[in-house]
């Protein structure tokens, strides 16, 4: 089990935004939230928010204490301010690099879909996960590449759960990104796919992403 991921269920905060009502004609910026990476610099401070979209985003006020010259896959709550981005809030995503497991390593207990799209260098995951409040493992296996009939590459990447034993009382809302930069030696943009395999309550979720 050391070899696998371990995530401590984190939900993404509910902000709730006070208003003052003194001035009804303030005019407020307005929140975004997204799915980012956070690089920081030299002395370990937040330096730059880049969109999945490729737009980078210096930040508005430093924060410190994070491992320096580090790109973090986070989600993010800010407002722009004159090209900058003023954050509320950081909230770290689970996004390790696809990988080859050992067989008895190797999980896929179901969890259910709620939306999985292509981000950038990222394919992204919001998962509803049954729990009694337990530690799962998450991780994303590495199912190898094979060839399609037009020629071209197909990845396949298989999402790992481990529900740890874990009961089935209620269900908590799970983040992951799975990054595809670290296929960028196999696979060509525009030609080669990635295909990703989500073992759900009822079935096997297979979606194709053009890489």
């Amino acid at each position: 089990m050391n070899l696998l991921l371990r995530l401590a269920f984190c939900v993404l905060p509910a902000m709730v935004l006070s208003v003052s009502c003194e001035d009804d004609e303030e005019i407020l910026a307005a929140y975004r939230q997204d799915l980012v990476e956070v690089v920081t610099d030299g002395v370990g401070a937040a330096a730059e928010l880049r969109l999945d979209d490729g737009t980078r985003l210096p930040f508005a006020r430093r924060r410190l204490g994070y491992v320096r010259d580090t790109v973090y896959r986070m989600w993010a709550l800010y407002t722009l301010q004159d090209e900058t981005a003023d954050v509320s809030a950081l909230v770290p995503v689970l996004s390790p690099l696809p990988r080859a497991y050992a067989p008895q390593a190797v999980r896929t207990d179901p969890v259910g879909v709620s939306a999985l799209w292509r981000g950038g260098r990222y394919v992204n995951f919001r998962l509803d996960v049954k729990t009694a409040g337990g530690v799962h493992y998450f991780g994303f296996i590495d199912r190898g590449c094979r060839q399609n009939a037009a020629g071209g590459l197909t990845q396949q990447v298989e999402l790992l759960h481990n529900q740890n034993a874990d009961p089935l009382h209620y269900t908590r809302e799970v983040w992951l990104s799975c990054p595809l930069f670290g296929f960028a030696e196999s696979l060509r943009p525009g030609q080669d796919s990635v295909e990703i395999t989500v073992r759900t309550f009822s079935e096997q979720t297979k979606r194709s992403f053009l890489y």
